[in-house]
């Protein structure tokens, strides 16, 4: 397991790769910065590109850039074989690249999403005036951005494994699904990823993240997040798993 692992991040790592990660989840706070330093009212509009920036867009597309290439590289590249021929169960080599993922996902976005939090939150960049009004939005956004990772990378793994499209798949599940459907049926919220980690920030967070739950459904409770969240987890690496095991691998 140890072996895939090490593979998998080795494989995820190129330079263009990671430069392009890089770029994406530095786009939030390049704009949080643009627009402290341009606005009176900073805080509220920040907070308003925590949702249509960083948890709408570049979340799910930094993650499905890693999730559908952790096993669709190897289908494409007809390496899967040599792996799946290593004395390595079946389980082990799906927990092995999922775990590569979500670490190498939430690296860039944790760090990029911490300091536009910090931005927002702190009277001056590189002092805190306030702890208990900076600390927990930030842990807010923290674990809103784990929560995020966590499920979009089951899902786009399991893309990455049965489809050769899979990144273009991403993208319009995460248009379609995500962010057209969930914003006009109430009801698809309770199904949406994105959902899930805006509330997750908002429950987390506090009063000063009060203002993202109203774009999810504030009537969800924080459980059934959490609940929602690790079922789809659960879900789409149980499918990755049958998937490769029912697999004619050349």
């Amino acid at each position: 397991m140890l072996t895939v692992f090490s593979l998998t991040l080795r494989q995820l790592t190129g330079v263009r790769r990671q430069v392009i990660l890089l770029l994406f989840a530095a786009a939030p706070v390049g704009m949080a910065i643009l627009v402290r330093y341009l606005t009176d009212d900073y805080t509220n509009q920040i907070i308003g590109l925590f949702d249509l920036l960083l948890v709408a867009a570049v979340l799910p597309l930094v993650v499905a850039i890693l999730a559908t290439t952790a096993l669709g590289d190897d289908v494409e590249d007809r390496t899967l074989s040599f792996i799946l021929l290593r004395p390595v169960a079946r389980w082990q080599i799906v927990a092995a690249k999922y775990l590569a993922v979500v670490i190498l996902g939430l690296a860039p976005l944790v760090v990029f999403g911490v300091v536009m939090a910090g931005v927002a939150f702190a009277q001056d960049i590189g002092s805190v005036s306030n702890y208990d009004e900076v600390i927990r939005p930030i842990l807010g956004v923290l674990t809103g951005l784990v929560v995020g990772v966590l499920a979009y990378s089951a899902v786009f793994m399991w893309l990455g494994l049965i489809s050769s499209q899979a990144l273009g798949l991403a993208i319009v599940y995460v248009v379609v699904w995500e962010g057209f459907a969930a914003g006009i049926f109430d009801g698809i919220r309770y199904l949406s990823i994105r959902s899930y980690s805006l509330i997750t920030m908002s429950e987390v967070g506090g009063e000063s993240l009060t203002a993202i739950g109203d774009v999810g459904a504030t009537a969800i409770q924080l459980q059934f997040v959490f609940g929602g969240a690790a079922t789809v987890m659960i879900v789409f690496l149980a499918l990755t798993l049958i998937q490769l095991r029912n697999m004619d691998v050349p």
